[in-house]
Order: C-alpha cells, then sequence, then structure tokens
C-alpha cells in the first residue's frame, strides 16, 4: 500500500517531487516514520521522517544494518528503476 505525500516531498538526492511513497519491508500495510522506499526517479533509498511524507536519503550505515532479504530487494527495485530510465 502507498501512501499520498500530500505536499509533494521532493527527494533529497534529485530534487524530483514525489506523490506516493511505497515502503520495501515486509509486512507493510501502510507506510509509516521510519520506514524506507526507493525514489522512482534516481533510485537512492529514502528514510520517511513523518506523517507528512517528509524524506531523507538512508545512511551508509543503516544500509550496511539491512537484512540481507531486504537489500537484496533494494538491489532489484534500484536496477529496475534504473533500467527502466535508460529506455525512456
Amino acid at each position: 500500500m502507498s501512501i499520498n505525500l500530500s505536499k509533494g516531498a521532493p527527494c533529497p538526492t534529485c530534487g524530483h517531487k514525489l506523490d506516493r511513497a511505497t515502503p520495501v519491508g515486509f509486512p507493510a500495510p501502510s507506510v509509516n516514520p521510519g520506514d524506507i522506499t526507493v525514489c522512482a526517479y534516481c533510485a537512492d533509498v529514502l528514510v520517511v521522517l513523518d506523517t507528512d511524507g517528509n524524506l531523507r536519503k538512508m545512511t551508509e550505515q543503516e544500509e550496511i544494518a539491512l537484512e540481507d532479504d531486504t537489500r537484496e530487494r533494494l538491489s532489484y527495485i534500484q536496477l529496475v528503476i534504473k533500467n527502466h530510465g535508460r529506455r525512456a
């Protein structure tokens, strides 16, 4: 399930305005502060800061601390986004 980012939160990396966020981890019926998502434009891993949908870039330490299956899922999502961008 995704949430609307009512204010059109910008990606802190590329600046594109994002209007939705979907959590990467399972199970995830909703997006909450602290959840992670991936920018659909630059494929950077982001952390949801609050219920307004403000985002920040995930730190290297946070990425290292992720469970292996979550890290693999993120890598796959990033690959899909990057490959899609090359075809556009």
